[in-house]
C-alpha cells in the first residue's frame, strides 16, 4: 500500500479457484465466503489460503452473500434465487449442497440481500425487477414485497428498523423494515449506487461516478464526498479502528481516513477490477474480475 511513506505490499495468499469474476465476500467462524460469476460458492482457510470446499446449486452469477444465523449462509443469485447454506462441517473437499431454495418471488435477477440482525428473521432480496422481497426465514415463505418503481436495486444493507437500498438512477433508498414504507430518497451519485457501508452513524454509498458519499443517517444530509479513484467503485468496508476502504474497477483499493476525510493509502491490486472487499481485524481481502482472491496483511500501514 503506498502513500507519502509506506513502499507497496504484496499479498500473503493469492487464492484461485473462481473461473470467473469474484462477486462477493464475506467471513464466518473465521473462514472466508467468495461468489462469483461462475455460479459457485468457494470456502477457504485465510491463514493457509487452502479452499476446503465448494458450494453448488445456483445456475447464473452469484451476486451477493450474507451471514445468517447459527451458522447459516445465505446468497442471491441472477438465477432469481436466493439459496440457504448450512455451514456445519463435512467431509474434507466436499461439494455442499443447499438446505432451502427462495423462490418464485423475483421475475429478474437478483443483486442484493441483506439479513436482519435485529431479530425479526427477516432475509430482503433485491433485483432488477424493481421489487425488494422480504422472506420469513423461519418457514421459508415470502411474506411481502415492495414496489421501488423502475429503479433496479443493486445495494442493500440494514441498521435497526432501517433498510437502505442503492439504485440504478444514483440515489439511496431508505425503508421501513416492520411496514415497508419508504421512509425517504437521498441524492447524491450521478451514477449507480454499488455499494454500501456503515460506521459511526453515517451511511457510505459508492458509485459508478467514481466517489464515495457519507450521509447522516439520523437525517439523511450528504456530510461529506470522496473522490479519487479512475473508475467506477465496485465495493466498500469498514475497518476497527475507522479506516473506509474502497474498492474500484481501477484496480486499486482506496483507504480513507474517516477523521479528516482524507486518502491515506492506495493499494495496486492487480491488473483487474477490485469486485469484492472484506476487512478482518488487519487483514484486508480483495476479490477482482479475474477470480482471484488476495489476502493482504495491512496491519498499521494505513495509518497516518
Amino acid at each position: 500500500m503506498s502513500n507519502t511513506t509506506d513502499t507497496p505490499i504484496a499479498p500473503r495468499h493469492a487464492l484461485s479457484g473462481h473461473t470467473n469474476a469474484v462477486s462477493a465476500l464475506t467471513m464466518v467462524n473465521g473462514l472466508l465466503y467468495s461468489s462469483s460469476k461462475d455460479g459457485s460458492i468457494r470456502e477457504w482457510d485465510v491463514s493457509s489460503g487452502k479452499e476446503l470446499r465448494i458450494f453448488s446449486g445456483h445456475k447464473r452469477w452469484v451476486r451477493s452473500l450474507c451471514r445468517g444465523p447459527e451458522n447459516l449462509l445465505y446468497s442471491g443469485s441472477r438465477d432469481d434465487t436466493v439459496r440457504e447454506w448450512s455451514l456445519q462441517p463435512t467431509p474434507s473437499s466436499a461439494t455442499v449442497e443447499c438446505t432451502r431454495i427462495f423462490e418464485g418471488a423475483h421475475e429478474l435477477g437478483i443483486n442484493a440481500i441483506w439479513f436482519d440482525t435485529f431479530g425479526r428473521q427477516r432475509l430482503y432480496s433485491g433485483g432488477d425487477d424493481g421489487t425488494i422481497c422480504v422472506w420469513d426465514v423461519d418457514v421459508g415463505e415470502h411474506v411481502d414485497t415492495w414496489g421501488t418503481g423502475s429503479q433496479t436495486v443493486t445495494a442493500m444493507l440494514g441498521f435497526g428498523a432501517a433498510l437502505f437500498t442503492g439504485f440504478t438512477d444514483g440515489s439511496v433508498g431508505v425503508w421501513d423494515v416492520e411496514s415497508g414504507e419508504t421512509l425517504g430518497s437521498w441524492s447524491g451519485h450521478l451514477a449507480e449506487v454499488s455499494s454500501l457501508a456503515l460506521a459511526n452513524g453515517r451511511l457510505y454509498s459508492g458509485g459508478n461516478d467514481k466517489k464515495v458519499c457519507e450521509w447522516d443517517i439520523s437525517t439523511g444530509e450528504l456530510q461529506r464526498t470522496f473522490a479519487g479513484h479512475g473508475g467506477f467503485i465496485s465495493s466498500l468496508a469498514v475497518s476497527d479502528d475507522g479506516k473506509l476502504f474502497s474498492g474500484s474497477w481501477d484496480a486499486t483499493v482506496r483507504v480513507w481516513d474517516l477523521d479528516t476525510g482524507s486518502c491515506v493509502g492506495v493499494l495496486e491490486v492487480g491488473k483487474r477490477s477490485v469486485n469484492a472487499l472484506y476487512v478482518d481485524g488487519e487483514t484486508l481481502i480483495t476479490g477482482t474480475g479475474d477470480g482471484i482472491i488476495k489476502i493482504w496483511e495491512i496491519g498499521k500501514r494505513h495509518a497516518n
